[in-house]
């Protein structure tokens, strides 16, 4: 390229700077090489997966991503762990199973962490990021040391209000390109950040990583209409996690018989073998029923609904606080998985909603959150007065500081 040529250049984006601001930022950054980005996620549960799609689309076009998931991967005489040891028990309701193999997870840890760590370090050959962030429990302390070996700037980003796996092993950590994002402050939180004498200029208050359309405001009555649901009918969203659970057939069956014109929402996630046993759910002739499989319009369904039933999974409590129009009921018939005991006590706590201690209770629960118009816009009320961090400007900044 001649002088004359880069001259003109320059004058042209100059130009675009002066009298269009952002555009030349914008181009810098489309024109540069872009920033090589080691996602850790994993398919325990459903909320990793969706938050590796929301930091994508919170960073940008100035990175390209790839995705691995390291505790995945592994496998006990070819049996994989994931899937048999987490996935399989909480499809089941196996909550006391799944609490005491958590207990043992870390131990378990240990054992594997060999194999991890040489796992992780392959990802790093392979994928020579330039930032890797973590959206998993448990490999984190693994992970950051084979980050600090190669001075790779490292994001623990965790998900749940109970930091019990993902600040497990991180203990006095010192990293300077180390820095950890949780949803928000509560005492657990305090508490467990304090033992494991994590600085606070490591850890930031950042939100959930959720996707932009939950916040964008939309027309409940015109998505209802879409959605072909009578305009007459109250609208109630079953959600017991992406990998399915027994809990969504037992409420299904359980709301079915109500005579109280209801639609049902039946989200049955990845477990696509629930939906012929949903099909056969007698109904009250004033309800209907729709079996909803995986979709990426959760936030259209969440605008129009009247009510959410839920277990206290992290990413569904976010999503529902971000539309803040529907009552969250939380699954409490089977005691929860101890690390999602703190999900379930904040939406006590702060008044959005209840737990549901037996499924015989729901009736009573729908007269109040339901029926009564003045409970209703109490809860949405506290909604919108509780903390709504900016994940996709505080990850930005944050990213930033680590180069």
């Amino acid at each position: 390229m001649n002088i004359f040529k880069a001259l003109a250049i320059a004058t042209v984006f100059a130009f675009i700077s002066i009298t269009h601001g952002g555009l030349y930022q914008k181009a810098v950054e489309t024109l540069g090489p872009k920033k090589r980005v080691l996602i850790l996620s994993t398919k325990g549960g459903y909320c990793s997966e969706a938050a590796s799609r929301a930091i994508q689309e919170a960073l940008g076009p100035g990175y390209t991503f790839s995705i691995r998931r390291p505790i995945d991967e592994l496998r006990l005489l070819g049996i994989p762990l994931v899937d048999t040891f987490f996935n399989a028990p909480q499809r089941g309701g196996w909550n006391g199973t799944l609490n005491l193999l958590a207990r043992l997870a870390p131990f378990a840890y240990k054992i594997g962490q060999g194999k991890i760590g040489r796992q992780i370090d392959r990802f790093i050959r392979e994928e020579k990021p330039d930032l890797i962030i973590s959206v998993s429990p448990f490999v984190n302390s693994i992970a950051v040391k084979s980050a600090r070996k190669k001075q790779i700037p490292y994001l623990l980003v965790a998900l749940d209000d109970d930091l019990t796996f993902w600040i497990n092993g991180l203990k006095g950590i010192s990293y300077p390109k180390f820095h950890m994002t949780i949803p928000r402050l509560e005492p657990l939180a305090q508490k467990q950040l304090k033992k494991a004498k994590l600085k606070p200029s490591e850890v930031s208050v950042a939100g959930q990583p959720l996707r932009p359309e939950f916040f964008l405001k939309k027309d409940p009555i015109q998505l209802k209409k879409e959605h072909g649901i009578s305009p007459d009918k109250k609208v109630i969203l079953v959600m017991m996690g992406g990998t399915g659970s027994d809990a969504t057939s037992i409420y299904s069956r359980a709301l079915g018989k109500l005579p109280l014109n209801l639609h049902i929402i039946a989200c049955i996630g990845r477990d696509e073998a629930r939906r012929s046993e949903l099909e056969l759910i007698p109904l009250h002739k004033s309800n209907s029923l729709k079996i909803q499989g995986f979709t990426k319009k959760i936030d259209e369904l969440m605008t129009f609904a009247d009510l959410i039933i839920t277990k206290p999974g992290p990413g569904t409590i976010h999503e529902a606080i971000t539309i803040g129009r529907a009552p969250i009921l939380i699954d409490s018939t089977i005691s929860p998985v101890f690390w999602e005991k703190a999900h379930m006590n904040y939406v006590v706590k702060y008044g959005i909603g209840d737990k549901i201690t037996r499924v015989k209770h729901l009736p009573k629960l729908l007269e109040r959150y339901l029926d009564d118009s003045n409970e209703r816009m109490r809860v949405q009320i506290a909604m919108k007065k509780l903390p709504h961090e900016d994940f996709k400007a505080r990850v930005k900044e944050i990213v930033s500081s680590l180069f």
